[in-house]
């Protein structure tokens, strides 16, 4: 039984929309896609999903939290416990501001940021994940730096961002 209630609510989740005008496409998930990851092509199967090959892919964009859709329990072990499944439409950020989930040290603001796309290994729970850290090749740890048009964006002045999540800037072409 419950006997504690927060009256906090957290500033942020992964994978919510930010401030300003957004543009959001929808696909077919290949596989389970948590909220706030970053989602590549897979072009054999015309869908989405996380990266995780040795190379990054195409970047589709970051998955967004579902205004009207219930969350499954997601893979063991992910911080970020929610998202879709695989065959789901995934509702995807191209353009504006997401939060994201964060994997290892914090971006700085305006920073290009780097995504994690681990092969194999433990660290494949990060796929999809944005992080500082530097670029990596070693099998397992795969890191690449993304696109020019996702970096790092400074939280609104009255918060900070919440623990494990970075506000982005998004700015695909369509």
């Amino acid at each position: 039984m419950q006997t504690t209630h927060s009256q906090d609510l957290a500033s942020a989740v992964a994978g919510m929309p930010g401030d300003g005008e957004y543009e959001v496409h929808s696909f077919a998930a290949q596989t389970d896609i948590p909220f706030g990851r970053i989602v590549v092509w897979d072009n054999t199967n015309k869908t989405v999903a996380l990266p995780s090959a040795t190379t990054l892919g195409d970047v589709v964009g970051v998955s967004l939290y579902p205004d009207l859709k219930t969350p499954y329990a997601g893979p063991v072990g992910a911080t970020n416990a929610y998202g879709y499944k695989a065959g789901e439409m995934v509702r995807v950020l191209r353009k504006g501001r997401v939060w994201a989930e964060t994997e290892g040290t914090a971006l700085a603001p305006f920073a290009r940021a780097n995504i994690r796309h681990a092969s194999t290994g433990a660290a494949a729970e990060h796929r999809g994940k944005v992080t500082a850290s530097a670029a990596n090749v070693s099998a397992g740890a795969e890191t690449t730096q993304g696109p020019t048009s996702i970096v790092a964006y400074p939280p609104p002045a009255t918060s900070t961002a919440p623990a494990g999540l970075v506000l982005l800037d998004v700015n695909l072409p369509a």
